[in-house]
């Protein structure tokens, strides 16, 4: 997975890599736990039906980050 933040300002870019095992979630607990936690971050998804969507949950094993800021002194 990729993460990053994009500015006009080239001195504000950034990104963090995020590499390791993804698994698709099967339990109900926790299917359920993930989608209460995206619907309270994300207030599009209150509505939508995402019960029967699949659920990808991630276990990171190494992060990779760099800024643009850190090229600077």
């Amino acid at each position: 997975m990729i993460l990053d933040l994009y500015s006009e300002n080239w001195q504000e870019l950034r990104y963090v890599i995020v590499q390791g095992t993804a698994k698709i979630v099967y339990k109900r607990k926790e299917h359920e736990y993930a989608i209460e936690l995206l619907r309270e971050k994300y207030p599009q998804y209150r509505h939508m039906k995402l019960e029967g969507r699949p659920v990808i949950r991630l276990e990171p094993k190494r992060l990779i980050g760099w800024a643009a800021s850190s090229l600077t002194s």
